[in-house]
């Protein structure tokens, strides 16, 4: 293929971007995929940003739950305002075959910082789960101290610091290319695949025992006065996680494969980094408090807009119509006024 190329992609081929018997990917391809990478930053800054923004701001939501949650919607929202810019500029450079737009470095702090917010991610709604499975199974302990809260998300953020160093850095050190695949597929199946099974286990345990004891943590929930906001985390947990499963698990095993083609690699992680959007969407939409608050501040909004349209200030011609308007009304408050004197006399 490298042998019969002509122009801009024979320089893709001398720069290493494609294997010599791999075809090139569409231009059109590419394209679309730096026009949905600028989208997902764009909308899922503000997703993310109104999702952070409802947990920081409700009143409803213990402090433990707020510090967890944040651990889920800050990383994507690192994602959405830092990665995905990054990896536009990647594409664009595939796009053009000049990888000096995105020099090495670029591209492994790029990298850094996108494991680092995925398994942060992925870790924080894990934790989440088996949190809320525990509280189910025990609900006479089911809520969190802050400091516990914190401690989670604080071990969470080293853990995936340094799953995220080993994965970018540390597999590049190895020359044995078996050893490296077989690394590299053990390093996605217990980053990826297991907290995905971990996760699914604990809302499958968490349904069976809220069934099974439904009764019991209804007058559990009933005594403490904020079961039905627990109700709503979870569903809208839950709702979170789902959206990681039908955008997420094709990923997952999409990087157990060994050297995918680029036009596989573009189509994977389009379809992936869509739920950096949904994620809060489907957060807020789930939970009527966060709906509600969104709501009114929309509402609220869209009031001042329209005030400071109704009440913008006035031309020059309106100033003089006003002016004269006023002068008239002067003289005939001079002119009634002589009457009234006139007519007392």
């Amino acid at each position: 293929m490298a042998a019969n190329c002509s122009g801009v992609i024979c320089r893709c081929y001398e720069a290493g971007i494609y294997y010599p018997d791999e075809p090139p990917t569409s231009r059109s391809l590419l394209i679309v995929a730096a026009v949905h990478l600028y989208a997902v930053a764009v909308l899922g800054t503000l997703c993310n940003g109104v999702a952070i923004w409802c947990v920081v701001t409700c009143k409803k939501t213990w402090q433990a739950v707020k510090v967890l949650l944040c651990g889920v919607f800050v990383p994507l929202l690192v994602l959405c305002l830092v990665t995905q810019p990054m990896k536009a500029e990647m594409v664009l450079a595939v796009l053009t075959c000049d990888p000096r737009n995105t020099p090495k470095i670029y591209r492994v702090i790029t990298m850094i910082v996108y494991s680092f917010m995925i398994h942060m991610e992925l870790a924080s709604i894990t934790a989440l789960a088996i949190i809320r499975a525990v509280a189910v199974w025990s609900p006479q302990r089911h809520e969190v101290k802050l400091r516990v809260a914190l401690t989670i998300v604080v071990s969470i953020l080293v853990y995936s610091l340094l799953m995220a160093l080993s994965g970018t850095l540390g597999l590049d050190y190895l020359e044995a290319e078996r050893a490296q695949r077989v690394l590299v597929f053990v390093y996605f199946l217990t980053n990826m695949m297991v907290p995905f099974l971990m996760t699914a286990t604990s809302y499958a345990l968490m349904i069976f025992a809220v069934r099974k004891n439904r009764r019991r943590l209804a007058a559990c929930e009933s005594k403490t006065g904020s079961g039905a906001l627990l109700d709503q985390a979870t569903r809208a947990i839950l709702a979170v996680f789902i959206s990681n499963m039908v955008f997420g698990f094709p990923h997952a095993v999409f990087h157990l494969f060994e050297e995918p083609s680029h036009t596989l690699d573009l189509s994977i992680h389009m379809l992936f980094y869509t739920h950096f959007v949904v994620d809060p969407l489907l957060f807020i939409w789930y939970n009527s408090n966060y709906r509600q608050q969104v709501w009114r501040a929309t509402k609220a909004g869209w009031n001042t807009v329209i005030c400071c349209c109704k009440f913008s200030p006035p031309s020059d011609g309106d100033q003089e119509a006003s002016g004269s308007s006023g002068i008239k009304g002067s003289h005939l408050s001079l002119r009634t006024d002589v009457f009234l004197k006139q007519s007392e006399v």
